[in-house]
């Protein structure tokens, strides 16, 4: 994550507590996102306590982070007790809001996956933040990626303070595949800033498939075939901006299919459904049993806690042209 993304998702977090906390001083953060003893607060003398409820979600890593940042915030701001209410994954985090606006009470800042936005805005779930930020002179515009600041957009509005961009890449274990030896004689090997083609990615999977180990596991679902399709500059849609129906037998969407088909349906580099069931593609990983895996930045937290496990991360393979898709959070109210 890149110094800028780190700046901006916990600006985001001191914004949105200072609106959660229901402040009308004027305020500039820092730029570095250290929030001040006077940078959320009136300078008036012993203010009324404020209590927050926080609602996020991620893996342990993650959750833990989450939990620093209240911690910080609560420290310099004493007055403002902060409750953090974990899930562990964007869908669960979805369902656990519901509960708790059905219930009376949702909390006053909580995290969302970009996708479940215009539900949220549909049942009028959310607050828009862009009006209330320029009230208290709160900058949202330079320091954020300009990506996120259009997905959390609707109607004219600014409705969530955009977190984090986390695009797709692959993650590979060093001790089954070497990119050294993926190159042919006189090539450059591939790496991480020039990506690699579809035939470098499949010569790697088949040399991680040695012993109990498989080289690349992929999800059956759109999400996974959209980065090979897209790569080819076709599309997975009659139309992206009012889709009707899937093209996925038409001309070049199809020739990319049947590409990524090869891989897929072969049980020499890919785990069969049995052996999927017996143990899931991240365990797998995890112990050496897999060479590959697809995933966001959220995953790279559990797999620094595997034992013995040295891994490293290329973008998704090319058929043309480099194509990915990425996961998008924001903090709404």
């Amino acid at each position: 994550m890149s110094s800028v993304r780190r700046r901006s998702g916990v600006t985001s977090l001191v914004a949105l507590c200072v609106l959660a906390a229901g402040c009308t001083t004027s305020v500039t953060p820092d730029p570095a996102a250290t929030p001040s003893p006077s940078g959320s607060l009136p300078s008036a003398a012993s203010p009324s306590p404020v209590s927050l409820t926080f609602a996020v979600y991620g893996p342990p890593g993650a959750n833990e982070a989450y939990d620093a940042m209240a911690e910080a915030y609560t420290e310099r701001n004493p007055h403002v007790a902060i409750e953090v209410r974990h899930a562990s994954t964007a869908k669960e985090a979805l369902a656990e809001l519901q509960t708790d606006y059905a219930a009376g009470d949702p909390p006053d800042v909580f995290l969302i996956d970009q996708q479940h936005l215009p539900t949220l805005i549909e049942a009028g779930q959310v607050q828009p933040v862009d009006q209330l930020l320029a009230e208290r002179q709160i900058d949202f515009g330079d320091g954020f990626e300009r990506d996120g600041l259009e997905a959390f957009a609707a109607s004219a509005s600014l409705q969530c303070m955009p977190h984090d961009v986390s695009p797709r890449v692959v993650y590979y274990n060093e001790d089954l595949i070497d990119l050294n030896r993926l190159a042919e004689e006189g090539e450059t090997p591939p790496n991480a800033e020039d990506g690699w083609s579809w035939e470098e990615f499949t010569r790697a999977a088949r040399q991680a498939s040695k012993g109990k180990a498989k080289g690349v596991h992929f999800d059956p679902d759109l999400e996974s075939l959209a980065p090979f399709v897209w790569s080819v500059g076709a599309d997975l849609v009659d139309d992206p901006q009012e889709p009707t129906t899937l093209v996925l037998s038409e001309g070049d969407t199809r020739g990319a299919l049947e590409e990524v088909l090869t891989v897929v349906r072969d049980p020499k580099l890919t785990p069969t459904r049995m052996e999927l069931l017996r143990q899931d593609p991240v365990t797998r990983f995890k112990k050496g049993r897999l060479g590959m895996i697809f995933g966001s930045r959220a995953l790279a937290p559990e797999l620094r806690q595997a034992k013995d496990l040295d891994f490293d991360v290329m973008p998704m393979p090319s058929l043309t042209r480099y194509r990915t898709i990425a996961d998008m959070s924001g903090y709404c109210i």
